[in-house]
């Protein structure tokens, strides 16, 4: 998905990868320590966008989680959940907590006065469901560039 100098493998790992993500955290951190009051204040707001948005993915292997355990083809070693209704219940429960506490985390904030932190965190998820979905149509288009011209 990624250019191929960056995605590039060498010794088992994408190293180019891993120095351009060694990179940006870099820069955040002397942004942070160096950058004042706009610094700080647009490390809040990165840090209130990925609040909720970190989550959704556990929202969406716990939603998927009966639909793994139905599927016989996988092996599955070990088994904690045996009955169709405890996978039921841990299911319910799980989706129920985590999306009660990400409804309260974006609510709480507005309570409180504070609605611009209750927009970033609402902003956040769509954002990054936008960012990775751009990176993704980049790769879709790219390997069926490469796909006409192999064939």
């Amino acid at each position: 998905m990624w250019p191929a100098k960056i995605s590039e493998i060498k010794d088992g790992m994408p190293q180019n990868a891993m120095w351009c993500q060694w990179g940006i955290v870099v820069l955040f951190i002397l942004g942070i320590t160096f950058g004042g009051q706009g610094a700080e204040a647009f490390f809040m707001k990165l840090t209130l966008m990925t609040n909720v948005a970190m989550t959704i993915p556990y929202l969406l292997i716990a939603a998927a989680f009966p639909i793994f355990k139905k599927n016989d083809k996988i092996e599955k070693p070990f088994v904690i959940f045996k009955t169709e209704f405890s996978v039921k219940i841990a299911t319910f429960l799980t989706v129920l907590l985590v999306g009660f506490a990400n409804i309260a985390t974006i609510v709480e904030p507005a309570l409180n006065g504070k609605i611009d932190d209750t927009i970033w965190m609402t902003i956040g998820p769509v954002f990054f469901i936008l960012l990775a979905l751009t990176i993704y149509k980049r790769y879709e288009i790219g390997y069926l560039h490469k796909k006409k011209h192999v064939a």
